[in-house]
């Protein structure tokens, strides 16, 4: 009832109005997919939608957005707000693809800095962008391998774990520049709570202040760049741990869950938001790829 008043009460070309069909389509797919109606959707919810809509061009991903976020300012569902440019720049990069954690491991040896090669090997080990924006270092427990974050407790292997310990013991950043600057390296405020710590000025508490939540997402898509792996983003790491994970309870269990049994899986036992039909569709490839 709502998209067809919608409809009715917006002046729009015919073009648009055929765009508009299409795309509420796409949202009752998808609400029956997550079995969600589109005003109660959250953040994981709209960008999902976007990025299986079948383009990953960002120039197309923006427009589709622009036309959901009308919809969704029509309807009441403020969480339009929390969906920026560099989210959409992610679907863009995002590919289907598994990337192995050996993989990972031998590609961020390019980095100079611990904390670099922390974030990257963070974001294979599920723990997403903003999680480690807000990260403290008391909460990081190197003895027992363990990060305790807002909502559950990540278990490090030895080799990350020991990488993040490095990373904490840094006192200062090199910083990656192609041309000559006038400073190429800071040093950190060593009071600063936060894992990854801010270049100290004045605008930031003398680095005390945890970094802003665009400029986090700026580092970590511009690290993520410099890497020689295909198809890596935040996302694609953060996928490839939960289809590890769902492996290793499928092969200790020994089911084979199925897509809704994946999205449970991804809901309650590992307490993360990723893309669940994805994660599906890239453990069934493993699987094959592993001969079963």
């Amino acid at each position: 009832m709502n998209r067809e008043l919608f409809l009715k009460d917006k002046e729009m070309s015919e073009s648009t109005r055929k765009s508009y069909d299409t795309l509420f389509k796409r949202i009752e797919v998808h609400e029956n997919l997550i079995n969600k109606n589109i005003e109660e959707w959250d953040k994981e919810d709209c960008l999902e939608m976007l990025a299986n809509t079948g383009s990953k061009k960002y120039n197309t991903i923006a427009v589709k957005w622009s036309l959901l976020k009308k919809y969704l300012i029509y309807i009441g569902n403020t969480v339009y707000r929390d969906i920026n440019k560099y989210d959409l720049e992610e679907i863009e990069s995002s590919t289907l693809r598994y990337i192995p954690y050996e993989e990972v491991v031998m590609a961020v040896d390019i980095f100079d800095n611990y904390i670099d090669r922390a974030i990257v090997l963070l974001l294979r080990n599920g723990i997403k962008g903003e999680e480690i924006r807000l990260l403290k270092t008391k909460d990081i427990d190197v003895e027992q391998k363990l990060i305790k974050l807002e909502n559950r407790v990540i278990e490090l292997d030895e080799y990350t774990m020991n990488i993040v310990d490095r990373a904490i013991k840094e006192r200062g950043y090199k910083m990656y520049v192609r041309n000559k600057s006038n400073y190429d390296y800071y040093f950190y405020n060593m009071d600063s709570e936060f894992f990854v710590k801010n270049r100290k000025n004045k605008y930031n508490n003398n680095g005390l202040d945890g970094m802003k939540e665009n400029a986090m997402k700026d580092r970590i898509n511009k690290t993520l760049r410099r890497m020689d792996v295909e198809g890596i983003s935040t996302t694609s790491l953060i996928i490839s741990y939960a289809v590890d994970r769902v492996i290793q309870f499928e092969d200790e269990t020994g089911m084979i869950l199925t897509e809704k049994q994946v999205k449970a899986f991804i809901d309650r036992q590992l307490n993360i938001q990723c893309n669940f039909y994805t994660t599906f569709i890239l453990k069934n490839e493993q699987r094959e790829s592993l001969g079963g």
